[in-house]
């Protein structure tokens, strides 16, 4: 053989002693071209490559005189020498280039005289042009076109290579930085082991590197003879065990939670998800993740540790749908999360538009390629939307999407992760109803204010439509019906009168007789039809075309108030559940409570009312029996004569008199103010004078019980715009209390004087107290709030006296307090009211 032809073919032989998926695009070319340059003896060589649209021819490696013309020279495909090179289906010979007639012959430019070009090649596609040239005029011989052939599908093959490579790196890089920012948002998980193992002793053959930060085991010691098994716990072996043979029977995957055995001895709990693959031979292929416990983590480190364990735990995913996206905006990759989402097998969605993945309206309005249009300006865009199914339902999507690029910043494709977020927004929404509901529940005592709430609030997060009523005892014949479109809801109410329809066993009065809910999953044709027989849906409700419906009793303490029903359509496509029916009864019960509250509410305003009045009535109707008795005490006064024995009796039926035409006359000022008949006739009055007639009137009686009652009243004016005869009132309803509560050898004190711009009273004493539990209720009608015992029996009174402060005082714009220590401790009271402009000279 020629020495001259070996040597080449060695030179050939050596193409591949460079791996094309470890070398840099750039790099690889230039050894190539120089490797041809030496081939072929030449003084130039050039690759031109066909770029992404396929449009163009661009020189990407040079070298020769070529290498300072032609870098960065590009060239519309079917122009010129290179173009002509492109279409040639073999290679192309020009001996001499200014003879050739080659239109735009660029090789002239470059002080080239003879080319030699052939096309590069992959499966049919033009990838780009490889030439060599010469500066004087060379006859190609057929050897050289065999080899520069030879050579351009050579580095055809390892460009096309080299560019997947550099693709699939970058893809990987970008759904790694996607599952990065995923992890961050899913709580707890953290601490994941993943590991493969096969045979009957489930010998391991990889395991993730948080083996050694979880379990302080080094990776090769995963290796060792004893399998994965040998470091489960032992009395969790079995169980583990069997659940990797249910796994390889069943063909599908199986949890277990158990415990690894740490380096040290110890262990710790994890939940293991497995997945059994096709047998190698002695025994299945076991695939796990390995979650610890208390803090769920995603398999992150697998897609760290290799691309090919990245790929298959990529397809476990069950939750999201990872697909590619070519620059065409075709979809060009995809996992069986795809098919899980969207209802598409393999062979339907690649290369479908991206597009199709969109309602109609979005994808009308051009939503895709401005999500795609983000992605290329930002790096990465997230949205979440509806997308759609291939059975043209819809679902809530939280949509990832990543450009990738090559080193070169040029665009290569899209990768999109895809999560079906409609449970979880629902599931926040009914969280927010549920809360808001409550409430407003809570913050409404009127009946007729519930049922519109429930069923408006109830739509859409129900249902599409709403409706509920009331039977009897709360008010019979009432129904609230909601929709989107009111004039839908307000016909459908028309329509069905007091009670909304229900379909057989799941009619309101059947749900109510048998106190518990209905649910059908496929709604009757006939659901809104009204109860009455022969009737039809009314004409604004005929094409909602109901789907599913669930009915549920508006039950409180074991007693049905009515019925709520709730029905979707085909506007939503949603089906009802067990899930919404559970919802439903859920928030039925809520309102039920809320209902049978505002009934008792209304029954209790109904029986203060009726006390009130009875109270008021009693006062009026005591007041003329205890006139004659006064009348009575006082002929007797005139008639008897002074025997001790007939005055000490006299003296107590005085004393019991006086008693019982105060506890009258605080009756009938509480019920003027309950009826809001009590009428102040207000003046200027100086606090200083009523305090005053109040300690002379008051004392006599301390004194009877050798009680100290003092008083500290400012030298000021305490003017108030008040009435003088409620003001004394209030000043002796305290007074008489402390001396009340105080017992003999006390102090009752009582203090005026002007605080900025109010005037305060404060009567304190140290008798029996007030526990804490019962000062808040101090003033609160026919409440008896002071711990201990009076003085003396029969002094305790109605506990009106403090009540009649409270409300006289607010009648004057002014407030009270109360304040004790506890019992034995003694108690102070307080009234501020607002103090009266200075008077003018006039006055």
């Amino acid at each position: 053989m020629d020495p001259t032809w070996e040597r080449r073919l060695e030179e050939f032989r050596r193409f591949g002693e460079t791996s094309p998926i470890r070398t840099d695009l750039d790099d690889l070319l230039v050894d190539r071209m120089a490797r041809v340059q030496r081939l072929l003896s030449a003084h130039t060589a050039s690759v031109f490559l066909v770029d992404p649209e396929g449009r163009e021819l661009v020189a990407r490696a040079s070298l020769g005189l070529e290498g300072e013309v032609a870098r960065g020279l590009s060239i519309a495909l079917g122009e010129g020498v290179e173009g002509r090179i492109a279409g040639s289906p073999g290679p192309v010979r020009l001996p001499d280039l200014e003879a050739s007639g080659v239109p735009g012959a660029t090789g002239r430019e470059r002080r080239v005289r003879s080319l030699l070009g052939a096309p590069m090649r992959v499966a049919g596609r033009t990838v780009g042009v490889l030439h060599v040239g010469s500066v004087a005029r060379r006859e190609w011989s057929d050897a050289d076109a065999w080899l520069i052939q030879l050579a351009a599908g050579r580095i055809a093959g390892e460009v096309e290579h080299a560019r997947l490579h550099e693709a699939a790196r970058s893809t990987l890089r970008q759904v790694s930085a996607a599952a990065e920012r995923h992890r961050e948002l899913v709580e707890g998980l953290d601490h994941t082991l993943v590991w493969e193992a096969e045979g009957p002793s489930l010998r391991v053959t990889y395991v993730s590197g948080r083996a050694v930060d979880l379990l302080g085991i080094p990776i090769e010691a995963w290796f060792e003879a004893e399998g994965l098994v040998g470091r489960v716990h032992p009395e969790d072996r079995a169980r583990f065990e069997e659940t990797v043979r249910e796994c390889a029977e069943a063909g599908s995957d199986r949890h277990v939670d158990h415990r690894f055995v740490a380096d040290a001895g110890s262990w710790r709990w994890f939940h293991t998800g497995i997945r059994c693959a096709a047998s190698d031979g002695d025994g299945p292929r076991v695939r796990g993740i390995s979650v610890d416990v208390t803090a769920l983590k995603a398999a992150e480190e697998s897609l760290r540790q290799s691309e090919d364990r990245f790929r298959r735990l990529v397809s476990w995913v069950e939750p999201y749908a990872i697909f590619g996206v070519d620059v065409e905006e075709r979809i060009s990759s995809w996992n069986t999360g795809v098919q899980r989402l969207f209802g598409y097998g393999e062979a339907e969605i690649v290369g479908m538009s991206f597009g199709k993945l969109y309602p109609e309206d979005a994808a009308r309005r051009g939503v895709p390629a401005q999500d795609l249009a983000r992605a290329r300006e930002a790096g990465s865009h997230e949205a979440e939307g509806p997308r759609l199914r291939g059975d043209g339902t819809t679902f809530l999507a939280r949509c990832v999407i990543t450009a990738l690029r090559g080193e070169d910043r040029e665009l290569l494709g899209y990768s999109t992760v895809v999560q079906d977020v409609t449970a979880d927004r629902r599931r926040e929404e009914r969280q927010r109803f549920l809360a808001q509901v409550t409430a407003e529940f809570v913050s409404t005592a009127d009946a007729e204010e519930i049922l519109p709430r429930l069923v408006e609030g109830a739509v859409p997060v129900l249902g599409d439509l709403c409706a509920a009523e009331l039977s009897d005892g709360v008010g019979p014949g009432r129904i609230a019906v909601a929709h989107a479109d009111p004039e839908v809801a307000e016909a459908l109410r028309s329509a069905w009168g007091v009670r909304p329809p229900g379909p057989g066993p799941a009619s309101a009065p059947a749900v109510l007789r048998a106190g518990a809910p209905a649910l059908y999953e496929a709604a009757p044709e006939d659901l809104l039809a009204p109860p009455a027989p022969g009737g039809g849906a009314p004409s604004a409700a005929r094409d909602l075309r109901p789907l599913s419906a669930l009915v549920v009793p508006l039950a409180a303490h074991g007693r049905a108030l009515g019925t709520l029903l709730v029905a979707t359509t085909a506007a939503s496509g949603r089906h009802l559940d067990e899930g919404d029916l559970a919802f439903a009864r859920e928030v039925a019960g809520r309102a039920a409570l809320a209902l049978d509250n505002a009934r008792l509410h209304r029954e209790a305003e109904e029986a203060n009312r009726r006390k009130d009045e009875f109270m008021a009535f009693l006062a009026h109707e005591l007041r003329n029996p205890l006139g004659s008795i006064s009348l009575a005490l006082h002929v007797l006064d005139q008639l008897c004569g002074p025997d001790p024995r007939v005055v000490r009796h006299r003296e107590i039926i005085g004393r019991q008199v006086r008693s019982l035409s105060r506890l009258v006359e605080d009756l009938l000022d509480v019920a003027r103010i309950t009826q809001g008949k009590m009428v102040l006739h207000r003046s200027r009055a100086d606090l200083r004078d009523i305090v005053d007639h109040v300690l002379a009137t008051h004392r006599p009686r301390a004194e009877s019980r050798r009680q100290s009652l003092g008083a500290r009243v400012g030298a000021e004016e305490l003017a108030v715009d008040g009435d003088p005869v409620r003001l004394e009132q209030i000043a002796g309803n305290l007074v008489e209390n402390a001396i009340k509560y105080t017992p003999e050898g006390g102090s009752v004190r009582v203090e005026a004087r002007r605080e900025g711009d109010e005037v305060v009273l404060r009567v304190a004493d140290d008798g029996t107290g007030i526990s804490a539990d019962l000062l808040p209720r101090v003033f609160d009608i026919y409440s008896q709030a002071r711990s201990g015992g009076t003085s003396r029996a029969g002094e305790g009174g109605l506990g009106l006296g403090l009540a009649l402060v409270k409300r006289l005082a607010e009648m004057h714009g002014g407030r009270v307090a109360a304040r004790s220590e506890g019992p034995g401790r003694g108690s102070e009271f307080e009234v501020r009211l607002p103090a009266a402009p200075p008077a003018s000279r006039g006055d």
